[in-house]
């Protein structure tokens, strides 16, 4: 094939070059920008099968078909640079204006700093992007597991029947780290933990796990059903249903400039989804660095038996976990029946796990997450991308909480590093069984500060 390549063009500080079929990216010495150009991939042409017998050596070779290509711009860059880099990819010809080639551009987070900001960064690049052009990529969304939710609740009687506030007593979201902010405290310390994990990955992960079924499993569809179950969820309470924390050391990290700094590198918020589905269920979402495990996983606590029988009255609730990372696999906890001979009527029960694990082929043959993006934005598929619509319900419900943290200007609850984090005991349910805004809810269960020992 000899198609003609395109001539590199600077571009904002990092040269794109322009090539049939595959990746490129030369950055040059200016300051780091990642620009990635994937260009002129060309669209799939089904060509018709055919039996020796039929070919006619005289009919005239058909004409071969137009090739539609696509050229993709993978921006990790800080977001006040998005409109600026648009801008020079249209003044550089690298912008198809007669729509011979299909433009995507992949945009990472953060997406500005609170609702504010993200609604005058939408609107600036809104004016030189098409929404259907748009990308905002989050990796957690191209994780094998969490896109397996929509199926395993859709495609599953027994799931979809007791998702609701009448079995569910709680729900909980969390991202573990045992890695600090070392080496990258410059960038986490304008941020946080909240901003930087919690109202994005986590708000997108609550999102699918509390959504109602969407028409289809189309882009659309699904992008319509996470926009109104974010609406519904109750902005965050900094004073009664948030948690922050700093790990000891975090000042120490010489790329953090700001040694009195206040940023939280640990989060549990405690959030309500004011649906009828949902109403009174509390969604717990729990962000940290510098903890003593490394968890990835959403835990959906069930209710207790009601009206159980005296002898199982006191028998833990069920469980249904989706883990993450690491060990992917999905797993109910449920009670069982301790087996062999026992004193006469004497009776104990005792957790079990239902496992529903992946294979060791399967695990090692997943891909990773942003492989499995990339792909989809070669493909054209939005569906695992965050609409402008969800970004801007996402911020509305943290936005309160953060402005409250700045103006209070306290300092975080104090952990060690490699510890379990600040004690959230208080988000979860009082010793008298009732949640801080009176919904009915089970009695509390003996756990760790954060959850139960046994997983």
């Amino acid at each position: 094939m000899n198609e003609p390549q395109p001539s590199p063009e600077s571009v904002g500080g990092a040269a794109v070059a322009g090539a049939y079929g595959h990746w490129s990216a030369e950055l040059t010495s200016a300051p780091p920008m990642a620009l990635l150009a994937a260009s002129a991939v060309p669209d799939v042409v089904d060509t018709p099968w055919c039996s020796l017998a039929m070919v006619d050596d005289d009919a005239p070779a058909p004409a071969p078909a137009p090739r539609r290509r696509v050229r993709a711009y993978y921006m990790a860059v800080p977001p006040f640079l998005y409109a600026s880099i648009c801008r020079a990819l249209r003044a550089g010809g690298l912008r198809s204006p007669d729509g011979a080639t299909t433009d995507r551009f992949v945009l990472e987070k953060p997406f500005g700093r609170d609702l504010e900001s993200c609604r005058e960064l939408c609107a600036e690049l809104g004016a030189l992007v098409r929404e259907d052009e748009a990308y905002r990529i989050d990796h957690y969304l191209g994780k094998e597991l969490v896109m397996n939710l929509l199926v395993l609740r859709f495609a599953n009687t027994v799931v979809e029947a007791v998702w609701s506030r009448r079995h569910v007593a709680r729900v909980e979201v969390c991202c573990l780290e045992t890695v600090d902010t070392r080496g990258r405290g410059g960038y986490f310390d304008a941020y946080g933990i909240i901003r930087d994990v919690m109202q994005n990955h986590l708000a997108q992960v609550m999102a699918l796990v509390a959504m109602e079924q969407p028409l289809s499993l189309e882009a659309r569809d699904v992008k319509r059903e996470k926009v109104k179950v974010l609406r519904a969820v109750r902005p965050l309470d900094a004073t009664r249903d948030l948690i922050v924390g700093q790990y000891d050391g975090y000042l120490d990290d010489p790329t953090v400039s700001n040694k009195q700094s206040v940023t939280e590198t640990f989060a549990a918020a405690r959030l309500y989804v004011d649906n009828p589905r949902w109403a009174g269920v509390p969604f717990l979402l729990t962000a940290g660095k510098a903890l003593s495990e490394k968890l990835v996983e959403v835990r959906v606590v069930f209710r207790r038996v009601a009206g159980g029988v005296r002898e199982v009255a006191g028998a833990a609730p069920n469980e249904l976990v989706i883990r993450v990372q690491p060990d992917e696999c999905i797993y109910w906890r449920v009670q069982n029946r301790v087996p062999g001979l026992l004193a006469e009527r004497d009776l104990k029960i005792e957790r079990r796990r239902m496992n529903l694990m992946y294979s060791p082929l399967e695990t090692s043959n997943m891909p990773d997450a942003y492989e499995r993006l990339l792909l989809e934005v070669v493909r054209g598929d939005a569906t695992n991308f965050v609409s402008v619509e969800e970004l801007d319900a996402a911020w509305a419900v943290f936005s309160p909480a953060l402005s409250a943290l700045a103006a209070a200007g306290e300092k975080p609850l104090r952990y060690d590093a490699g510890s379990a984090g600040p004690d959230t005991a208080k988000l979860r349910p009082d010793p008298d069984g009732l949640s801080f805004d009176n919904a009915p809810a089970p009695p509390a269960e003996p756990t760790s500060p954060r959850r139960g020992s046994d997983r």
